[in-house]
């Protein structure tokens, strides 16, 4: 849900602590990733073991495609998060200077 939220913040402040969640889910993907990793490196072992591992490829592929799958928004996300600091901290330094 988190990912295909289409807040990017009203302030810079919003966005900051945005930014500091996207943070956190990239850091679960990490060790997401890690876990999978350790699926492939089982699933070959299986199959060193047993010539019929179609049914454990078939899953690892899935699973696979699933984790790359959210990788994309991820990326996307964060970069319209960055887009989004961006704007902020420029109408903020604007300000700043109108100010004084």
């Amino acid at each position: 849900a988190q990912l295909l939220s289409d807040d990017y913040g009203k302030d810079l402040t919003s966005v900051n602590i945005l930014l500091k969640k996207q943070q956190l889910l990239e850091n679960q993907m990490d060790v997401r990733e890690k876990e999978v990793e350790g699926l492939k490196s089982q699933a070959l072992a299986l199959s060193q073991e047993d010539s019929n591992t179609v049914e454990v490829d078939g899953k690892l592929r899935s699973v696979e495609g699933k984790f790359t799958d959210l990788r994309a928004p991820l990326r996307e996300r964060c970069g319209k998060l960055l887009a989004s600091k961006e704007e902020h901290q420029f109408n903020r330094d604007l300000e700043d200077e109108i100010v004084s």
